[in-house]
């Protein structure tokens, strides 16, 4: 027995033996897993420290539109007519035109919009050049409204249809007439947007204004509770909410919505559809003159500033306290954003200072001031502290974020606006020097 005793004994260090190998493999085993699991963060950190460093150090690319001074006056060395209603569409403007086309036959159901396609023969007359007199003795060339949108949103821009040509034997039966038709393109659901309403609203109100026609109604895909107050509140001032028709969109079951004649609202504009700066004070006064503000002249240098943010949400025009921010001030600092369409409405004269946020730039708001004569200046936001995703989207710089790099865009329009404080006080210092300008 005592054999038995030492053979047991024997296997049991061995046992032991080979657990401790097996402990001591696996030990080193956690540490090469360890080390590779490191290895791939620690090669990503040590290729990339140099490039954010890079970052921190040296500002992006600035846009390549953006200019400290503010647009030179929009000038016309051959003016033509401000509102033009042809066959092809209702234009507004000659030196940078804005055209809604005109179609017959349109026809909108659940899958797709069709209109009636013109002949060869119509289209070639059509798209010749509308000659019109001017003031030198020339005759000014403009060139037809021709070309519709590829598509309609409706249903709060939940729904995308394509829009299509069609043979049209005869005339489609619909509503009689000439009628405006605006659909939600730009105007997402529960995301009421001042500055792309404006864009359907506006032409429509000046069209209703030139021609007098008041018989005419603007046939709006929407409903009322998706307009945001603002819009309700500037088709009160203008007596239009008789000449607007909420229409519900069309399913399976109603069939198809047709209008003999129409001009459609729908695609962006390059927002000059104000067209020159007797245009706009007619809107400035009839909207001051609605809300009881007297309709003063900017003074330089500014006697009242205010400094407006977009936290407030939509502007309501009947509210008379939110247009008087706009109208009674003689320097206006605010955000980029759609609540930017109110300046419109602002003091012939004043300084505007846009400030936007970092990585997103445009030019819209000096568009459609044009004629608004106000002295608009921009002003590029800073970086948000501990933004862990901007520092690294600084690399491909301010264009090619907007332009090219759709989510960079976005995500960038989406946060809060830093002013750059020190860029701030010297595009003041630079605005005083311009002033002696304006004061001429």
């Amino acid at each position: 027995m005592p054999g038995c005793v030492v053979f047991h004994q024997k296997e049991r260090r061995a046992a032991v033996m080979r657990c401790r190998r097996r402990m001591l493999k696996m030990q080193r085993g956690a540490k090469c897993c360890l080390m590779r699991s490191l290895a791939v963060p620690l090669f990503v950190l040590w290729i990339s420290v140099p490039p954010l460093l890079y970052i921190l150090n040296n500002p992006p690319s600035l846009p390549r539109d953006f200019s400290l001074n503010p647009p030179p006056e929009s000038s016309c060395e051959v003016p033509g007519p401000r509102f033009a209603l042809e066959d092809s569409g209702f234009r507004i403007g000659a030196c940078r035109p804005e055209c809604f086309p005109r179609v017959k036959g349109l026809c909108i159901s659940s899958s797709q919009v069709e209109y009636c396609k013109i002949t060869e023969e119509e289209e070639d007359i059509a798209s010749t050049e509308t000659i019109y007199p001017s003031t030198d003795e020339k005759n000014l060339l403009l060139p037809k409204c021709l070309k519709m949108p590829n598509f309609m949103r409706f249903s709060g821009e939940r729904l995308t249809l394509p829009v299509m040509p069609s043979v049209c034997g005869q005339e489609k039966k619909g509503i009689p007439g000439l009628s405006l038709v605006a659909d939600q393109r730009y105007l997402p659901y529960k995301k009421p947007n001042p500055h792309h309403e404006a864009e359907k609203i506006i032409p429509a109100l000046l069209f209703l204004q030139h021609y007098e026609q008041s018989n005419h109604t603007l046939y709006w895909f929407s409903r009322p509770d998706e307009i945001s107050e603002w819009g309700k509140g500037l088709l009160e001032a203008f007596s239009m909410q008789t000449n607007v028709k909420y229409v519900e969109f069309p399913d399976k079951k109603n069939g198809t919505v047709c209008f003999e004649d129409a001009i459609v609202f729908s695609a962006g504009t390059s927002l000059h559809y104000v067209p020159d700066y007797d245009t706009n004070d007619w809107l400035r006064q009839h909207i001051l003159q609605y809300c009881s503000i007297p309709i003063v002249n900017a003074s330089w240098p500014p006697r009242k500033a205010a400094i407006l943010d977009r936290i407030s949400g939509s502007r309501k025009l009947q509210n008379i306290h939110v247009v008087r921010e706009v109208a009674e001030e003689d320097l206006l600092v605010v955000p980029h954003g759609s609540q930017n369409v109110n300046l419109l409405f602002a003091r012939k004269g004043a300084v505007v200072i846009e400030i936007f946020p970092y990585l997103y730039y445009t030019t819209a708001l000096k568009n459609y001031t044009h004629a608004a004569q106000l002295h608009v200046y921009s002003l590029l936001g800073d970086i948000p502290n501990k933004s862990f995703v901007l520092h690294p989207l600084s690399i491909v710089g301010w264009d090619f974020c907007f332009e090219k790099f759709r989510w960079c865009k976005y995500y960038s329009r989406k946060q809060v606006v830093h002013a750059d404080i020190e860029g701030l006080k010297k595009l003041l210092y630079q605005i005083n020097e311009d002033s002696s300008r304006w004061r001429m």
